[in-house]
């Protein structure tokens, strides 16, 4: 298993920086530095901590799925969703979705 570009990738795409994933995983930045680079792996407790901060699942940190792809499928089938909605519960929906993402 070479876990690689997901987790620089993944990481950027989100805004952390590496101090951010080091103060989670609680470790140097040396060893965070070889697992972006491909040098080791992370142990599995190191792994699980990072994909459930950056709420992927730890295959995709490895590299062997298709994560993102249907995250957006996800997205576009929600997008959908809300469209087709009347006014009213379309507005009642993302006024839900807005107070959930600020808890």
């Amino acid at each position: 298993m070479k876990f690689t570009n997901p987790l620089y990738e993944y990481r950027r795409a989100l805004g952390y920086s590496q101090p951010d994933i080091v103060a989670l995983a609680n470790v140097s930045q040396s060893a965070l530095s070889k697992w972006e680079s491909g040098q080791c792996t992370p142990d599995g407790n190191t792994l699980k901590k990072i994909s459930n901060f950056l709420e992927v699942p730890v295959s995709y940190l490895c590299g062997y799925n298709d994560y993102e792809e249907r995250r957006n499928i996800r997205r576009a089938e929600i997008d959908d969703f809300l469209n087709n909605l009347d006014g009213h519960d379309r507005r009642r929906i993302i006024s839900i979705i807005k107070h959930w993402e600020e808890c």
